[in-house]
């Protein structure tokens, strides 16, 4: 509308025509350069209204903290009213200086019945978290490419600060990788856990999957944890975080380099329509709300152009980065010594009101229709450099008496109103007088104190594993799933030369994948990329003998004629996860449950058969002895399976892979029902905060709590 681009003029087009300095324009500013519209229709309410903040009790401009929720409450009562009218929601834009002035508007909007949804136009690979994990992977991929080194460390996955780049570039010479190892920095600490991050995965980027590699770094530092830190506001980073993960792990096969080449061809290809990755409900039937930087290029309707009190964000004071020069803010306070820096920051903050005036001329001219300045506080004090002290200047708000019309003209003299509207203000009522408690005639009548709660002790989900240790140490359990401290490591020698963990892993993954028809080598190297990236490599002698040894193991439980009588069952399952609601006292549902995997089902005709596969190094003798240990988990799979199927488990078996020997239990009426109660009794135990020792030493032995000096095990447990 022709009005909305008077008002253009009158205001933001005069701020960009008057020079910063007063003199001439620097090359870094521009002019106004007026535009043309559409003849203003006859007979319409004006194009132009502002909503404008009541001064407070002194007649003084209300702080910008008073302001917002005012402002708030006022704009969402307008698009109220602009909906009742027959507009559609869709048809209006809320433009912000920065997203945090959703804070306010939002919950406004909603309590009018009135959706938003929030558009950031600038692309799901523009995005700070997207470029953060391409960094992470192209540092992977060569971290002698000292941009994305850099890109690497200062992001959140290391941290580092501006100023700790800027000490690394001056101690060391390009390609820096080389010698970063001899850097000295402020942030040494943070420093050499990030160079030993980086180290860890160039060794395993072309053993490992990009999309595995880039979930175990995001796992190891917390990433998406410090975006769930940072509230609502990042949950579309979290979102975005996901999809590129899965963009990946559609080139599961290729390396870090092969899947970086293919993110550059589908950026390339895609940047134009590539958004963020989605959110439940979309733009439908909802006021958009987006930056006014994300608003270049784009029209509505009706714009409502909020939080016009708001400065520019505050850069840091530490280092200035001019576009030909940089400076460290000097320690000291002599004149002398601040030359440069004073004059950059000069430049800087000149810089920065220019674009600030540049992005006011967008946000003025994204409305077709109608344009709403809201939020303009009203009132004879002091005001800053905000957009709202422009439009209460150029427009003579400060004359007006209260709500109506007010005039304004553009640079031909052409005579133009708005509507000035203002906000509710709802004063706060004096407290009430609290009428003093009369005296207790008979305090035996005073009713009881309520009874405590009881809050039960550890977590509401139980694993095998959990009750497997709360049976073999109360104390142990206590430490880790109740006090939720990781336990020390304790060093174990010997010659074994993988892992307990590593081989129970390995094992399950290949039997998982393993059929008729596939190739057991193949799988078996595959579970070891996935679970002991630097396991030897299989040319060499121990590289060999470690493959071999995991065969056995495989072989050792395929081949057996008791596993293969369930496995080739027609109903059997493999990895069978689940999730057990166990209920209370009452028969509802209580809060707590099991959840876990089964190694392999399948349903007989006398009913379920479980059966978990067992990595440990044993005889066969030691295997049948050692079957009673694991009861703990015989009950979470038998209660788990028999409350999700309504099928009786008649058989739980145990198939140790290095014994070659299957250790079965038929499970009786009986039994089944004891197996219940002892789950039930352990949970109560757990519940209870049941911190007892052990009764056996040799539980101590490889305990690291007792390592660590946390607890004083028994008897004279035998040193590690």
């Amino acid at each position: 509308a022709q009005s909305i681009l008077g008002l253009v003029e009158a205001t933001v087009g005069a701020v960009l025509d008057l020079p910063a300095d007063g003199a001439a324009h620097a090359d870094y500013e521009v002019r106004y350069e007026r535009l043309t519209a559409t003849a203003e229709r006859r007979g319409t309410a004006p194009a132009v209204e502002v909503i404008a903040v009541p001064p407070d009790a002194e007649g003084e401009p209300r702080s910008v903290f008073d302001v917002r929720p005012l402002e708030a409450r006022a704009v969402a009562r307008r698009a109220r009213e602009l909906v009742d009218a027959g507009r559609k929601p869709s048809e209006m834009a809320i433009l912000l200086t920065a997203w945090s002035g959703m804070e306010a508007l939002r919950p406004a909007l909603r309590a009018v019945g009135i959706e938003t949804y929030a558009l950031r136009s600038e692309g799901f690979y523009k995005r700070r978290e997207t470029v953060d994990l391409l960094l992470a992977l192209e540092a992977m991929n060569d971290p002698n490419d000292d941009r994305a080194l850099m890109g690497f460390l200062r992001s959140p996955f290391v941290g580092l600060k501006d100023e700790t780049l800027l000490q690394i570039a001056r101690a060391a010479h390009t390609p820096y990788w080389r010698e970063l190892a001899g850097v000295k920095v402020g942030e040494q600490e943070r420093l050499d856990r990030g160079r030993a991050l980086l180290e860890r995965h160039v060794r395993l980027r072309d053993r490992v999957p990009a999309d595995t590699l880039l979930e175990g770094l995001l796992a190891e530092t917390g990433y998406v944890a410090h975006l769930r830190l940072l509230g609502e506001e990042k949950r579309r980073a979290e979102a975005n975080v996901r999809k590129f993960v899965r963009l990946l792990r559609r080139q599961r096969a290729t390396t870090v380099g092969e899947a970086i080449r293919a993110i550059r061809v589908q950026r390339s290809s895609e940047e134009a329509r590539e958004g963020d990755a989605p959110l439940a409900g979309g733009a439908r039937n909802a006021v958009t709300v987006t930056s006014v930087h994300s608003a270049k290029g784009l029209e509505w309707p009706i714009v409502f152009w909020c939080d016009l009190t708001r400065l520019g964000g505050a850069d840091s004071d530490q280092l200035i980065v001019a576009r030909d020069a940089m400076a460290l803010k000097p320690a000291s306070e002599r004149k002398e010594d601040r030359v440069l820096y004073d004059s950059l920051k000069k430049a800087e903050r000149a810089e920065h009101a220019a674009e600030a005036k540049r992005l006011w001329y967008v946000a003025a001219t994204r409305a077709r229709e109608l344009l709403v300045l809201s939020g303009i506080p009203l009132g004879s004090g002091k005001r800053d450099a905000a957009p709202a002290h422009a439009f209460h200047e150029r427009l003579g708000l400060a004359t007006l008496a209260g709500e109506g019309r007010f005039a304004y003209a553009d640079r031909d003299g052409v005579a133009y109103e708005g509507t000035l509207r203002l906000a509710p203000v709802l004063e706060a009522e004096p407290p009430a007088e609290l009428a003093l408690p009369s005296a207790v005639a008979a305090p035996d009548a005073l009713p009881a104190p309520l009874a405590p709660i009881a809050v039960p002790s550890g977590r509401r989900r139980h694993s095998a594993t959990e009750l497997l240790t709360f049976a073999r140490c109360r104390r142990r359990h206590w430490f880790r799933y109740v006090a939720g401290l990781a336990e020390p490591e304790v060093e174990r020698s010997g010659a074994e030369f993988i892992s307990a963990l590593k081989r129970g892993q390995i094992v399950h993954d290949v039997l998982h994948q393993l059929r008729e028809d596939e190739e057991l080598d193949a799988l078996l190297e595959a579970a070891i990329g996935r679970w002991d990236p630097e396991a030897p490599p299989p040319e060499g002698r121990t590289g060999g003998r470690y493959r071999e040894h995991l065969r056995e193991e495989v072989e050792r439980v395929a081949g057996h004629p008791q596993y293969r009588a369930i496995a080739d069952l027609p109903t059997a399952r493999r990895e069978l996860e689940f999730t057990h609601l166990l209920p209370d006292e009452g028969g509802g549902a209580g809060g707590a449950f099991t959840s876990g995997a089964m190694d392999l089902a399948a349903l007989r005709l006398d009913g379920l058969v479980l059966l978990d596969v067992k990595t440990s190094q044993m005889s066969a003798a030691d295997a049948k002895k050692r079957a009673a240990d694991y009861a703990p988990q015989r009950d979470v799979y038998v209660a788990a399976a028999e409350a999700i199927s309504g099928l009786s488990v008649a058989e739980f078996a145990l198939q140790f892979s290095r014994a070659a020997t299957q250790v079965a239990e038929a499970l009786t009426p009986e039994k089944r029902a004891a197996i219940v109660a002892e789950m039930r009794d352990a949970l109560g135990a757990i519940e209870s905060g049941d911190r007892a020792l052990t009764a056996h030493a040799g539980e101590c032995r490889w305990c690291g709590y007792r390592k660590a000096g946390w607890c004083p095990g028994i008897g004279e447990a035998p040193s590690p």
